[in-house]
């Protein structure tokens, strides 16, 4: 396995699929499946274990629910991707697992070559959605609305802070966007300080939430 290769981790209670993904997975030369589980508990264990970059996740778990999984893993490991594969089809999970930090929503009746496009977008720092729902995520959150005061904000940000901020919204950590943007881990700090301020949001949820109602981020899919 090469420095380039994307390590990849499946989570899904159900042997077949996992064997599937697999399969899929293993066709492309610079992809490996390093470690599979089927609960939330032993998912956690190699996640430590196997440091992979990227996660593709059931949200139905025996003994956990995929979203608690999401925020754990971001607390545990910040930097790593997940890519949510589910038969859930409500808004409701999207808005849910994005604002927890999940960085992709697919459906699983996604043919495969979706699924190895959405984890390449994902590597690459987009954020991805099943085509099938944009629509929906679009008549929900992305059309224009009246002007509010947070509306009037997002015109006060530098060109500078609205880079941090979709970055931030797409689950970067300070460190991986000081060096995407070449700029100190402080001056950074220093943007997200103002962003707060003039937006009045604190947690990177209300980053994603503020960017999605904003259409500030490219939904992929």
């Amino acid at each position: 396995m090469s420095d380039d290769t994307i390590k990849i981790m499946i989570i899904d209670d159900h042997p077949i699929v996992r064997k599937g993904l697999h399969l899929v997975i293993k066709a492309q030369g610079d992809m490996e499946v390093i470690g599979e589980a089927g609960s939330v508990r032993e998912g956690i264990t190699i996640v430590q274990e196997k440091k992979p970059d990227l996660i593709i996740l059931d949200l139905t778990l025996p003994d956990c629910s995929g979203i608690e999984f999401i925020k754990k893993i971001k607390q545990l490991s910040p930097q790593v991707k997940i890519l949510v594969l589910t038969i859930h089809e409500e808004e409701d999970y999207i808005q849910k697992v994005l604002l927890e930090g999940a960085n992709g929503y697919l459906l699983k009746k996604a043919a495969d070559d979706e699924l190895i496009l959405a984890i390449r977008a994902i590597m690459r720092g987009e954020m991805v959605v099943d085509s099938s729902m944009t629509k929906k995520l679009w008549q929900r959150y992305l059309q224009p609305a009246e002007k509010t005061q947070k509306s009037k904000a997002k015109d006060m940000l530098s060109k500078r802070q609205k880079e941090i901020l979709i970055l931030v919204a797409r689950g970067f950590t300070d460190k991986q966007i000081a060096e995407k943007i070449h700029v100190s881990v402080k001056t950074v700090e220093s943007h997200k300080a103002r962003i707060k301020e003039k937006l009045d949001i604190v947690h990177r949820s209300e980053f994603v939430e503020y960017a999605l109602e904003h259409n500030l981020l490219d939904l992929h899919g």
